[in-house]
């Protein structure tokens, strides 16, 4: 849980002057970083639909066969095709994650720092991409099964019953928006976003040839900033990956009141001049 006591420290600057303030200005500008999920988003959606008609015709195929044969009980237990979907979210998180370890490399040069970009685990990406694209295909098979209950006529069968029933269950898949989609699939690229920059981070922090370093909050991009992302936003996080994750698992920030929704991302400043037991004995800043 977020600590108003482990407020951000004061930057030491490289030959040790005074602290200053850790204002927005002493932190990267990670625009950018918005920028390229808004992208790979955007291309993902675009293609989700066309991804989905297998499983919508699958679901619509199934739903009639049970009304004909008055199985109703079997709304329950509709499945869907997900590989398909699987596969693509996770290229997606892969090149995701390879922009965005490159882009901690860009914040890192802005500050006088040179480090490399580190992708993370493929395997790591693939198992959230997984999830998602099974949980996402969970949802659509409900929302089926609920519209097939609602339409359908108790007692009764046969191919007519079942034609009717599948024309409608059809008609209400097609008007979904993509509101659920856009949700949780932006999730799973925040996770590769933060999986790219943590994976490089790691590697860089481990260096014992660079300064030293201090992870910060940033939460410039969420267009509706929550209580707890506003509190949170510009802190301290720790002098070590570790540290951040407790805030940072693997999205955005934990205690945010949008969920997946969060685009909150850890910063990296270098010269940081100082261990943890230093940063804490700074004052609060208000």
């Amino acid at each position: 849980v977020f600590d108003l006591a482990r407020a951000r420290p004061a930057l030491l600057a490289q030959d040790d002057e005074p602290p200053a303030e850790a204002d927005e200005e002493d932190l990267p500008d990670i625009a950018p970083v918005q920028e390229a999920w808004e992208t790979a988003l955007e291309e993902l959606l675009s293609r989700w639909e066309d991804l989905t008609q297998a499983q919508r015709d699958e679901l619509v195929a199934q739903i009639q066969a049970r009304i004909a044969s008055g199985d109703l009980s079997g709304l329950t237990e509709l499945e869907v095709p997900t590989a398909e979907a699987e596969g693509v979210l996770t290229e997606a998180m892969v090149a995701l994650a390879a922009v965005a370890a490159a882009q901690v490399v860009d914040e890192a040069a802005g500050q006088d720092v040179t480090i490399s970009p580190v992708e993370p685990s493929r395997r790591d990406l693939a198992e959230v991409a997984s999830v998602t694209a099974r949980l996402l295909a969970s949802d659509l098979a409900t929302s089926a099964g609920r519209e097939a209950m609602r339409v359908a006529v108790p007692g009764r069968s046969g191919d007519e019953e079942a034609e009717r029933v599948a024309g409608l269950v059809r008609e209400h898949l097609e008007s979904l928006t993509d509101a659920r989609p856009r949700q949780h699939l932006g999730s799973a690229l925040t996770s590769a976003q933060h999986s790219g920059r943590e994976a490089t981070m790691r590697a860089a922090e481990n260096d014992r040839a660079l300064p030293s370093v201090a992870y910060y909050a940033q939460e410039v991009n969420d267009s509706n900033t929550c209580r707890y992302c506003r509190e949170v936003d510009k802190r301290w996080l720790g002098n070590t990956y570790a540290e951040a994750l407790a805030e940072y698992p693997n999205g955005g920030y934990v205690r945010c009141e949008g969920r997946d929704r969060c685009r909150g991302m850890v910063v990296a400043v270098w010269r940081g001049g100082a261990d943890r037991e230093g940063w804490l004995e700074k004052e609060p800043v208000p």
